[in-house]
């Protein structure tokens, strides 16, 4: 399932890696939380009402989800641990990604450059000072150089990573404002803390966001 290369992965390729993941992480949260789980989630990151989840749009749903899967807590584990604590028959590939996914990591990147043939973006970290590849087909074809995102990412070969599902994409415009608040502001102390990073930059994106295309590349 996860390629053993140093080059760029196929389209192909990563669709099946990008659809075994969806199912492993919905195979998770059906086995790990429940409903008090997920109203509690939902109220950390702020989308609770009078004891109901007020959702704006289908994608907050997705937020929610990615929010217990890998930043929500609960007898100091996460849900992953969790799962893994039921000794699950995982095949060797989904083992592997299940470890791809708890090595995760939340940051906040700038596009250096977009190249649509292969759907590959390259991305500047702006908080761990590194160059990252990043194979994506909606945002191959949505986003420029120039264009901030905020995501977590999930490495899938070598040289090539997936985000977890969610990403929190900004304008240029954007960039002295929260690369700011990152650096030197309210966040300066919690950069490592994706909980917190996660929680901030989807709170910014409901703000000032951008849109972009997320449709697989046969669509």
């Amino acid at each position: 399932m996860i390629p053993d290369k140093n080059g760029d992965m196929t389209v192909s390729e990563y669709l099946g890696i990008r659809d075994a993941y969806t199912k492993l992480a919905l195979r998770i949260l059906r086995k790990c939380t429940n409903k008090q789980m997920l109203l509690k989630a939902a109220e950390e990151i702020g989308i609770i009402k009078n004891g109901l989840i007020v959702s704006e749009d289908d994608s907050d749903e997705d937020v929610v989800s990615d929010f217990l899967i890998y930043d929500y807590r609960t007898k100091h584990k996460s849900i992953m641990e969790l799962f893994l604590d039921t000794e699950p028959a995982l095949l060797d590939e989904e083992f592997d990604l299940l470890e791809a996914m708890l090595d995760a990591e939340f940051s906040f990147y700038e596009i250096i450059a977009v190249n649509p043939a292969s759907y590959s973006l390259q991305l500047y970290d702006m908080i761990q000072d590194k160059r990252m590849h990043l194979i994506d087909t909606g945002f191959s074809r949505s986003v420029k150089p120039g264009h901030l995102i905020a995501t977590r990412l999930v490495r899938i070969s070598e040289r090539m990573c997936m985000t977890s599902g969610v990403s929190f994409p900004f304008e240029q415009s954007w960039k002295k404002k929260l690369y700011g608040e990152l650096m030197s502001g309210k966040l300066r102390n919690s950069l490592f803390d994706y909980r917190t990073l996660f929680i901030y930059f989807w709170t910014m994106h409901k703000q000032s966001g951008i849109i972009v295309r997320t449709e697989n590349a046969h669509e």
